[in-house]
């Protein structure tokens, strides 16, 4: 699954504009996806919709899945 990476604003703006687009109103889903924080560095992360693309100067990232990094481990399993 493909996602942007970015800063908190730049996910949430583009996941507004997907949920806008695709008319999420709230009454069963209130938005496209969720900005996910990454656990150790200042970035975030949206899902990418395959045919909505970020405004120009979003600056964000498109790949293709996530590293391993974006998913916290549990210490007692290091």
């Amino acid at each position: 699954m493909s996602h942007y990476i970015g800063t908190k604003s730049s996910c949430e703006d583009y996941n507004e504009k997907v949920s806008n687009q695709l008319g999420f109103k709230g009454s069963i889903t209130a938005r496209w996806s969720d900005v996910r924080r990454h656990p150790e560095k200042s970035l975030f992360s949206v899902i990418a919709h395959a045919s909505i693309t970020p405004d120009e100067g979003a600056n964000l990232k498109l790949v293709e899945t996530l590293t391993p990094d974006w998913n916290e481990t549990d210490p007692s399993e290091v």
